[in-house]
């Protein structure tokens, strides 16, 4: 019978996550500083849901968008890098 490895993700790739959870965590999955722009603001939110949904799909880790929502929630911030992340993520699911 073979050995089932779990695969290691380098969430240190991505610029929004952190080591180190406010709640003692790992990590944290939402750590973001709005730019004060709201134009750059959106237009980081889309490139972070570009982001999680690629890697999301090539390493088939579906909890990761879960992570990143849990983790925005818990900011209770809803600016233009959230906007830009949700809208990006329906633009995806709606091609």
């Amino acid at each position: 019978m073979g050995t089932v490895t779990t695969p290691v993700h380098n969430f240190q790739l991505f610029p929004f996550i952190s080591s180190g959870g406010p709640d003692g965590r790992p990590r944290h999955f939402w750590c973001v500083k709005e730019p004060k722009s709201w134009i750059e603001a959106n237009a980081l939110g889309e490139l972070y849901a570009d982001m999680v949904i690629d890697h999301m799909k090539f390493h088939n880790l579906e909890p990761l968008l879960g992570w990143v929502m849990c983790d925005m929630i818990a900011e209770g911030r809803w600016g233009g890098v959230e906007i830009g992340f949700a809208g990006r993520i329906a633009e995806r699911l709606m091609r």
